[in-house]
């Protein structure tokens, strides 16, 4: 076919320039098939491209539409070729479009401008076009040649970046990041408050700078645990300011990764404690101060009230001489509030010893079973006064098991005798212990007054007390279940509650198991 097109060609030429020689004859054809050549490779890379390449002539109208364009806009080229570029414009653009064909004719070319295009399906998009003037072959312009590109998720991640960078920047916590050589690269206003230095100071510059020199160390260690991949949270530290005094922080630095998941820095979060430190330092001084009056209170207390008891209790028993039955009365009800002072004077003493972590836990194996029918034998006799009912089921019969026997005993006493306390006349309370591989059970049912679900959340709160028909008659102090749950968690248990008012409520001790 091409030598077809060559001898056309050929007799074409000699018909119109009847001098041109054979060379002169193979030259044309040459420089003909390489511009047809060229213009084929320029057509098949407009037709390839993913930007849209199209042209329109002065008056607006499309003359050229490729797949690119296709793609973007999604108009096949018949749709649109010969129509309006408008139809590509959102609603009431046509004054930008008299503004393009302006420049146009005066030959001038709009270089990546961003503007808004719409598609067919009538989604808005973001494009950069570069607009040039297309001129014949004498020169004049005919036209316009459009190359867009769609940068509506750029312009979305760009947008991103920026509130992400707004936000950083207006972030009350000094925000960071380093490479994974230690390379500072962003530094927040943060920053700046807590650190001392401005950002031209520290970007490019080592994160050790941050520290004192017996701390550098410590930077090195932090990058290593990045450089692992491990994130490290809330840890705490002291960093050194710029006019050098030291200022506790709590830091956290997470690993920083690139587009193809590979490691590339960190980025770290650094926030002041020093009111938080302080905080910390006042409670425990306040702590330790209250637990001291308790306790100083507490023995200053228990000495005269027990001298109190003790010569009652001779008085009693007659050692001063015969007494009246008036007298009998009195004497009882003084010996009996004598003890009811001693009680809680020893329940003020076990806490205050269990707040200052001074207990230690002496723990033996011993059964269970035997244990809790030791207490309900010991409190029969006030089940008997109120007619209430116990029941007791152990599973398995003789259950063994491994704790503080004397603070364990103290415990399910107080929580035994609460049920009988907060339960009415004639109902019963039930006491279950169960163990399997893992775990020692202890279970106290009462059908008594019940606790309320939002009194629930502070009865093991210290001092606390719940108000309900029996509290006034039933007397104590708020520290029993506190203390019984200091007990339970120091051998690595827990106690929980489950209530109805009215109907009772049920306490679950739960003891890890220890052969």
């Amino acid at each position: 076919m091409a030598d077809v097109t060559d001898n056309i060609r050929q007799l074409t030429l000699k018909e119109h320039f009847p001098q041109a020689t054979p060379k002169d004859i193979t030259d044309y054809l040459e420089s003909l098939r390489w511009i047809e050549q060229s213009l084929f490779q320029w057509a098949s890379i407009v037709e390839s491209s993913e930007d849209a390449i199209i042209s329109k002539d002065l008056d607006g109208n499309l003359t050229s539409w490729n797949r690119g364009a296709e793609k973007i806009y999604g108009y096949s080229a018949n749709e649109v070729i010969g129509k309006s570029v408008l139809i590509i414009f959102p609603p009431g653009q046509k004054k930008e479009l008299r503004s393009i064909l302006a420049r146009i004719k005066k030959g001038k070319q709009i270089r990546h401008y961003e503007t808004k295009r719409v598609r067919k399906d009538g989604h808005m998009i973001d494009v950069s076009v570069t607009i040039s003037p297309i001129k014949d072959i004498a020169g004049r312009i005919s036209g316009a040649s459009v190359i867009a590109r769609d940068i509506t998720e750029q312009k979305r991640s760009n947008n991103q970046r920026l509130s992400l960078a707004a936000i950083v920047d207006s972030s009350e916590e000094a925000i960071l990041s380093q490479t994974l050589e230690g390379i500072i690269t962003s530094w927040n206003k943060a920053a700046e408050r807590l650190f001392g230095y401005i950002a031209e100071e520290t970007v490019g510059q080592q994160f050790d700078m941050l520290f004192s020199d017996q701390h550098k160390d410590e930077a090195t260690r932090l990058l290593n645990e990045i450089t692992a991949s491990r994130k490290i949270t809330e840890h705490e530290t002291h960093i050194q300011h710029k006019d050098g005094h030291t200022v506790p922080i709590a830091l956290t630095l997470s690993p920083v990764y690139d587009d193809n998941s590979d490691l590339i820095g960190a980025s770290a979060i650094a926030r002041d404690i020093t009111r938080r430190r302080e905080q910390e330092q006042n409670k425990e001084l306040e702590l330790t101060a209250k637990d001291e009056f308790i306790s100083l209170a507490s023995h200053q207390l228990r000495t005269p009230a027990t001298a109190a008891k003790q010569t009652i209790g001779l008085l009693l028993e007659g050692y001063a001489g015969p007494i009246g039955d008036e007298q009998q009365r009195y004497l009882q009800q003084a010996y009996d509030s004598t003890e009811r002072q001693l009680i809680f004077i020893e329940e003020l003493l076990r806490v205050a010893k269990a707040d200052a972590g001074k207990i230690i836990l002496r723990k033996e194996t011993f059964n269970l079973t035997t244990l809790v029918q030791s207490i309900l034998l010991e409190l029969d006799s006030k089940f008997i006064e109120r007619h209430q009912t116990i029941s007791f089921r152990s599973k398995p019969k003789e259950l063994q098991m491994s704790a503080d026997k004397n603070n364990l005993r103290m415990v399910l006493e107080n929580i035994i005798e609460n049920a009988g306390k907060y339960s009415l006349d004639g109902k019963t309370i039930s006491v279950a212990i169960a163990q399997n591989a893992d775990m020692t059970t202890i279970t106290v049912k009462d059908e008594g007054v019940g606790i309320s679900e939002d009194d629930i959340s502070r009865i093991f709160d210290k001092f606390s007390r719940v108000a309900n028909p029996l509290s006034d008659k039933v007397g104590g102090s708020g520290l029993g279940l506190y203390w019984a749950n200091k007990i339970v968690r120091l051998h690595g248990g827990n106690i929980t509650v489950n209530s109805v008012p009215k109907k009772g409520s049920t306490f679950t001790i739960q003891l890890p198991r220890h052969e």
